[in-house]
C-alpha cells in the first residue's frame, strides 16, 4: 500500500502573478503577429525594432511565468 501523498498546494498570489504573466506573453504573440500580417501589406522601416521588443517580453514574461508557477507549487499558501 502506497503512502498517501500530501495535497499540491498553491501560493495564490503568485499563482496570480504567473498567470498575469502568461496573460501578457499571449498578447504579445497577438501582437507580434498581427504586425507580421500588417508588414506584408504596408512595409514600414521600424518592423524589426517592433517585432524584436514584442518578442523580447513575450519571452520575458513566459520565462517569469513559468518560475513564478512552479514557484507557486513548492511554497504552501502561508508563502513559506
Amino acid at each position: 500500500m502506497k503512502p498517501a501523498t500530501p495535497p499540491v498546494v498553491h501560493d495564490k498570489a503568485l499563482d496570480r502573478r504567473a498567470k498575469l504573466a502568461f496573460g501578457v506573453a499571449v498578447i504579445c504573440g497577438l501582437f507580434l503577429a498581427e504586425t507580421l500580417v500588417a508588414h506584408r501589406t504596408t512595409p514600414h522601416p521600424a518592423s524589426p525594432v517592433i517585432w524584436s521588443v514584442l518578442g523580447s517580453v513575450a519571452g520575458a514574461a513566459l520565462v517569469l511565468g513559468a518560475l513564478w508557477h512552479r514557484r507557486a507549487r513548492r511554497r504552501g499558501p502561508g508563502g513559506a
